[in-house]
């Protein structure tokens, strides 16, 4: 624009700062709407993994409660079938045979139970491992998120360092 232009239309410098505000006021708004993008897009995968991550470990506590409660009953209806076996060979005879195949009758009864409370143990690293792994993942998180906070700070003074030198040049 030359001076002449400005004398024959005035309101031309008004409408040529107004357009260079929209200008720079819609790109703002266009980066804030990336920058959010990002942010919202990162939030949605984090929840969905420690979704999946807390529906593993409810699993494996349902898991290890269901093999705790299969386990008792597999106690109890070894009980019931030791007691009614006892009653059966008190009344049958009393001889050494009987006990003898009472004691192998506790000794696979305790094998089972040493058994199932090993699958327990099993089952309970099992989880604490899927929380070590959660907790990890967290940590992992925080840190990149850490480490994208820097890169951003040094991108902003990198960006205000190249604003300053256009403005030297102009």
């Amino acid at each position: 624009m030359s001076l002449e232009d400005l004398k024959h239309h005035p309101e031309a410098e008004t409408m040529y700062h107004m357009k260079l505000f929209r200008a720079q006021r819609n790109l703002y708004i266009a980066g804030f709407a990336l920058l959010l993008w990002f942010l919202i897009r990162r939030l949605v995968l984090l929840i969905a993994n420690e979704a999946s991550l807390m529906a593993e470990s409810v699993a494996a506590r349902r898991q290890a409660e269901s093999a705790t409660e299969a386990a008792r009953k597999m106690l109890d209806e070894k009980d019931n079938t030791q007691n009614l076996k006892k009653e059966e060979k008190k009344e049958v005879s009393g001889d050494e045979a009987a006990s003898m195949k009472e004691d192998m009758d506790v000794i696979k009864a305790r094998e089972q139970v040493e058994q199932m409370k090993e699958e327990l143990y099993h089952a309970r690293i099992e989880v604490e491992t899927i929380k070590k792994q959660a907790e990890s993942v967290n940590r992992e998180y925080d840190r990149l998120l850490e480490e994208h906070r820097q890169l951003q700070e040094k991108m902003t003074q990198k960006d205000g360092a190249g604003d300053v030198e256009s403005k030297k040049d102009n």
